[in-house]
């Protein structure tokens, strides 16, 4: 019953073995018990653990800071940052742009693109059009992959989003 939140089972009434009392919110029984033996239940909060905090840095681009973070890429279109990975997958485009930040609005305005792997060291972006989350552990790169549109849901075009986009990499700026 849903808006059961305590029930009393007695033990001891000869009158009432096996009977369940159920009260709500503000209805607890309030008569003296006298010798019967009750068992309550209490509808609680799940047990806790500890687990330590990782400290995050609002808005971030760059690893560490960045690491599972989304980012809306100039183009609008939402991004999931992976820091220490890349996908490995088939590159449709390389070049060299000068931040992480620029390789992932670069990919926004390439409609092929949906994930981009960026070499810090070389400052070289990786494009591909995997859908999903990189695979490969990597330290020195830093990758997105895309996650659609920010707002789509509320776009009553649903399925159109990032206006923005263009048809090549030459329109959105890539080399």
């Amino acid at each position: 019953m849903p808006e059961c939140y305590v029930f009393s089972a007695l033990a001891n009434n000869q009158d009432e073995i096996g009977t369940c009392k159920l009260y709500n919110k503000g209805s607890f029984q309030t008569a003296r018990c006298g010798d019967d033996t009750h068992d309550y239940a209490y509808i609680t909060a799940p047990p806790a653990i500890e687990s330590a905090d990782r400290a995050a840095v609002v808005c971030a681009t760059e690893c560490p800071g960045s690491d599972g973070q989304q980012y809306e890429s100039k183009g609008g279109e939402l991004f999931h940052i992976d820091c220490a990975k890349r996908h490995g997958t088939q590159v449709i485009l390389e070049d060299t742009q000068e931040t992480f930040k620029d390789c992932i609005d670069a990919c926004s305005r390439f409609i092929p693109c949906h994930s981009v792997d960026y070499h810090t060291s070389s400052k070289t972006c990786y494009y591909s059009n995997h859908h999903g989350e990189p695979e490969i552990v990597a330290s020195g790169f830093q990758s997105a992959h895309s996650q659609g549109c920010s707002g789509a849901c509320k776009n009553q075009h649903m399925g159109t989003c990032c206006d923005d986009q263009v048809n090549s990499g030459q329109e959105a700026g890539i080399a």
